[in-house]
Parts: C-alpha cells; sequence; structure tokens
C-alpha cells in the first residue's frame, strides 16, 4: 500500500506542467513623457481624442463597463486595418469623452500585417519578433497584443491627455473612500 502512495505522489508530482512563460513587453520606440512617437494619432479614423459623444454620428451601443464608460461601434465602419481583416471595432467613451478606439482580429497572418502597419506608420523601425508592443506619446498610446495559443489579438489606442483625466479621477474615489467598509 506505501509504494502506491509513494508511486501515486511521483506521479502527481512529476506530471504538474510547468508554469507558461511571460511574452516579453517591447516599448516601440521609448519615450519620455515629453516626446512623441513619428506619425502620432490625435484621434481614431477622423474621431479625435476628447470629442463629445454626441458630436459622432452612426455610433451603436454595444456595453457599459461602469457608470462612466461606454462601447459604442459603427455601422459604417470597414472591418479592416491597412490589409489585415479585423473582427470588430469598438470606440470608448468615458463621461461622453471619446478616448479609446479597440479592434480585435484573429490569426498570425492578420497580426504580422497589423504589427508591420503600426510599425511602418509609427516607427519606421523593421518587424522584431514579439506579441506585446507599446507606444506612449503625449496625445495617444496604443498598445498591440497577440495570443499565439489563441490565435487572437488586440490594438488598443487611448487619448493619453483623457486616460489622464479617468487615472485622476479614480485616484480621487480611491483617496476618499479608502477608510469605508473597514
Amino acid at each position: 500500500m506505501k509504494f502506491i502512495l509513494v508511486l501515486f505522489a511521483l506521479l502527481l508530482c512529476c506530471s504538474t506542467p510547468a508554469p507558461a512563460e511571460v511574452p516579453e513587453l517591447k516599448e516601440v520606440p521609448t519615450n519620455t513623457a515629453d516626446e512623441s512617437y513619428s506619425n502620432e494619432p490625435d484621434g481614431f479614423r477622423g474621431i479625435p481624442w476628447g470629442a463629445s459623444l454626441a458630436s459622432v454620428k452612426g455610433l451603436t451601443f454595444v456595453l457599459k463597463d461602469d457608470e462612466d464608460v461606454k462601447y459604442y461601434t459603427r455601422k459604417a465602419d470597414q472591418l479592416t486595418v491597412g490589409a489585415a481583416k479585423v473582427k470588430s471595432i469598438a470606440y470608448g467613451f468615458w463621461k461622453g469623452k471619446f478616448y479609446s478606439a479597440t479592434f480585435k482580429f484573429k490569426g498570425s497572418h492578420n497580426w504580422k500585417i497589423i504589427i508591420g502597419t503600426l510599425l511602418s506608420k509609427f516607427s519606421g523601425d523593421e518587424l522584431p519578433a514579439g506579441s506585446q508592443y507599446i507606444w506612449r506619446g503625449p496625445a495617444t498610446g496604443i498598445t498591440a497584443t497577440f495570443n499565439e495559443v489563441s490565435m487572437e489579438g488586440t490594438v488598443a489606442m487611448m487619448s493619453s491627455v483623457v486616460q489622464s483625466e479617468i487615472s485622476s479621477a479614480l485616484e480621487k474615489i480611491i483617496t476618499d473612500n479608502s477608510d469605508k467598509g473597514f
């Protein structure tokens, strides 16, 4: 009986999978807060960051993240970025201000086209290997990620100014309420 227990314990220890490797995070290019990357956008598809919800026509409500954040799609959108096909494009509004555009895609072929397009447009660099890229600028932050297991990716573009307002508002909520409930 002892032999079976020892054998079971050994099998259990040996069959535990190794932890997955964490993908390397790349920043393209490395900027300070006062620098911008080449061709830094000030919005997405003709909508400037900070535009009011009422000023953007053709939106369809999709999701409410919380009281202040709502996401929409546009029926007129072509679901392409460069030569890549995307599954969806969502427009984020915080307190009625346009602050983010997120598009989702599937497949490594689309990832290579999208990241190649982003690198070409915003940094002029050659395509290095990796599954996460970040551009930071005073007007716009961009994060591009690709999961090589699910073969799905996301590119999120955000207004740096509105994101700063969101962070300040959240910090105030935390500070004002840190003593409640304890």
